[in-house]
């Protein structure tokens, strides 16, 4: 386990507190479906953690999730926390996944992609525009397809259409390739 990660655990913890008490403190439609989620992920893990069973892939999953905890309850992460939290590594398993929706030679674009734009979390949403999962689709292209929104949240669902966008909208569609990443 990284020691880094390690230190960064109180902070993790007391923001899921904050953000469990004021789950309960404010009115339900205050709080978005996104930060829910999260949360009750965090709850759930707390369980796993204090039976002795969470396991690496829990804490992977768990530095991941770290960062909009902090987004949620409206705490900004240091860059110093996220450097700790390894954002970056929190795509490499989606790599399979990737490669069932696109073409081989696109699988190492895609998860660029995805780390710019959720860090590979798929429960990631954009405050401001609403796009939602692990390559932020905006919600119209959910409707497109006969989908709900939250059907986006789902990591086979966001990356299938995501897919359907590369086809009709080339690479541009997303806006880190426009500003020259992932190229």
């Amino acid at each position: 386990m990284n020691k880094n990660f390690l230190a960064t655990l109180p902070r993790i913890a007391a923001a899921a507190v904050l953000a469990l008490f004021l789950g309960v403190a404010r009115p339900a439609d205050a709080i978005s479906s996104h930060c829910e989620t999260t949360i009750e992920h965090l709850v759930d893990w707390s369980h796993l953690d204090a039976n002795g069973d969470l396991s690496s892939r829990d804490w992977g999953a768990l530095r991941s999730l770290a960062p909009f905890v902090f987004e949620c309850i409206g705490i900004a992460p240091t860059l110093s926390d996220v450097e700790k939290l390894s954002l970056s590594s929190g795509v490499s398993r989606w790599r399979s996944t990737v490669g069932l929706y696109f073409e081989t030679g696109d699988v190492e674009r895609v998860l660029c992609l995805m780390t710019e734009e959720s860090g590979g979390n798929p429960m990631a949403r954009n405050p401001a525009t609403s796009a939602s999962g692990l390559m932020q689709v905006m919600p119209s292209w959910a409707g497109m397809f006969g989908l709900q929104t939250d059907d986006l949240f789902d990591p086979n669902v966001n990356l299938w259409v995501s897919r359907q966008i590369l086809q009709i909208q080339g690479w541009e569609a997303w806006s880190p390739y426009q500003r020259g990443a992932c190229q």
